[in-house]
């Protein structure tokens, strides 16, 4: 074996054969503190089976067995970005003095310029006392600094539901269904990304930065324009109008607001957009609107002849008197301060503020918002639940609660249909944001590269759109699937007599008066909870 002799006493000797250590024992007898001294003043030396060498001593004479490695004395190691550069001392303490440092510092200089390291060497490393085996840094780079993404802000819907105070005063005034705004209007802005700064490596080579993603705004350029001031885009409405979301794009609808009443000078009122009266709707007058309704009048409605939302919500702020069973029907939600004598149908919930007289009401929900409401008379039909507090009267007039329930097996086969088309339409933006991240990170771009651009962000909105949709429809599923039972009728305080409770093919005859009382269909039968 063409090894060189190392290191040498009267007990052993030591081989160096490339970078491996190789002990041979000559005699018995060498101290452990002899060994211990031997391997303090050699750091250079890593063993690799301390087995190995003790078993060679205490049963000398032994042929040459691999015990250690040998490291550099100066040991420099850079990362693989080339970030950074560490520099580790397997000298002796003796070599890392004070008087002993220039002449290292001149090593380490080498070992530098031979890896063509130039940039962010430490000059300061040489400053301070340095420890045998201790990684310090030698010399770091400057990591770029990635560009910012765009940041998205936009005009928030408030949400049309009545607020009640401690005392059950149910506060309809200060409650908007339809959010206004005029021309110049703010509806939404974008903090545009950020080109970012380069950085550096340890071997002077510039290293660019990743770009920072802008997102688009999705808006009607009909009824909003966009400005650009300063490092950011603003949104604003062109027109004066009500602000929705129509599948997920941020529009201004058509608004048409009356400061008095509908009556004989503004005939019946057909619109295809919002409306807003300040005032009431006379009798035997009819409002009709592809949206939200808002009537704000306090003293309310009365023998309307019809209200009617073809695809939104309506709240009549004052409730509604009637002597005709007037009509009200919304696709969404119904909400009013109290309802007498009317016949009312919503695809949502109808929250009443206070009370329900000889009224017909069907909806997915009806609630009675005050703590003190009643229903009395009429007929309430809900397809999952009625939330009153009082249902029926002491002179036990005739009151009729319906629950038509629904098939809680089938709703969660639709939640299992709706969570798997998630996951495809997750996957699907997944696979579309790689393709717009594509064309984004393209230098240049051709005008069939930005039309191919163009298509891949309108298929990305149209996903995020459906996504969208489909999480609304699944949150109000679950809410739904919180009731008890297949459909439940709460009562919170008292049911008078003569009041009949039905849940879907069960009906009970209530024949005396009950306390808060929760009915609910379990098992094709009615529970009383």
């Amino acid at each position: 074996m063409d090894a060189n002799l190392f290191y040498e006493n009267e007990y052993m000797k030591i081989y160096a054969l490339e970078k491996n250590l190789f002990v041979q024992t000559i005699r018995r007898g060498m101290a452990l503190d002899k060994l211990k001294a031997f391997i303090a003043n050699h750091p250079q030396i890593k063993i690799t089976s301390f087995n190995t060498l003790v078993s060679a001593i205490n049963n000398a004479p032994k042929p040459m067995q691999k015990f250690a490695e040998l490291l550099d004395e100066i040991d420099l190691e850079t990362t693989e970005d080339h970030m950074y550069a560490y520099v580790v001392f397997n000298l002796p303490s003796g070599e890392l003095k004070k008087d002993k440092l220039p002449a290292l510092k001149k090593r380490v200089a080498r070992l530098l310029k031979e890896l063509n390291i130039t940039y962010g060497i430490k000059a300061d490393l040489f400053e301070n006392e340095l420890i045998t085996g201790k990684r310090y840094v030698a010399a770091q780079g400057n990591p770029p600094l990635d560009g910012m993404d765009s940041v998205i802000k936009m005009y928030k819907l408030k949400k049309a539901k009545p607020e009640i105070d401690s005392s059950g005063k149910v506060d309809f005034q200060n409650m908007n269904l339809i959010n206004i705004v005029k021309p110049g209007d703010w509806l939404g802005e974008r903090i545009d990304a950020t080109e970012g700064k380069a950085g550096m490596t340890i071997k002077g080579k510039t290293v660019p930065p990743k770009k920072g993603r802008t997102y688009p705004m999705v808006f009607d350029r009909k009824t909003i324009h966009e400005a650009f001031e300063e490092g950011k885009t603003v949104l604003y409405s062109k027109i004066t109008g009500a602000v929705n979301y129509e599948n997920a794009i941020l529009n201004v609808s058509n608004h048409l607001e009356l400061k008095g009443d509908v009556n004989h000078a503004t005939g019946n009122i057909n619109f295809d957009g919002y409306v807003s009266i300040k005032g009431t709707v006379n009798d035997g007058f009819s409002v009709e609107a592809t949206r939200d309704i808002e009537i704000n009048g306090e003293l309310g409605v009365g023998n309307v002849g019809s209200i009617i939302s073809k695809k939104g919500s309506i709240i009549i702020k004052g409730g509604i008197v009637s002597k005709v069973r007037s009509r009200v029907k919304a696709a969404q939600n119904v909400t009013l301060k109290y309802a007498d004598n009317a016949n009312i149908q919503a695809g949502g919930s109808v929250h009443i503020g206070y009370y329900s007289k000889d009224c017909d009401i069907e909806a997915s929900e009806i609630v009675i918002e005050s703590m003190g409401g009643q229903v009395i008379g009429g007929h309430l039909k809900a397809r999952y639940s009625i939330k009153i507090p009082k249902a029926g009267s002491r002179i036990e007039k005739r009151t009729l609660l319906t629950i038509t329930g629904f098939d809680r097996s089938e709703m969660e086969k639709t939640i299992n249909q709706m969570l798997t088309s998630l996951n495809e339409l997750k996957k699907a933006i997944a696979d579309k944001k790689n393709t717009v991240k594509y064309y984004e990170e393209l230098q240049t771009m051709d005008k069939s590269t930005v039309r191919k651009y163009s298509a891949a962000l309108e298929d990305l909105f149209e996903l995020r759109s459906k996504m969208s949709n489909v999480e609304e429809s699944l949150r109000d599923i679950k809410k739904n699937l919180k009731t008890r039972g297949e459909g439940e009728i709460i009562i919170s305080k008292r049911i008078y007599p003569n009041c009949r409770i039905s849940l879907k093919s069960r009906s009970r005859e209530i024949t005396k008066e009950q306390l808060a009382t929760r009915f609910v269909l379990i098992d094709q039968d009615i529970s009383i909870i």
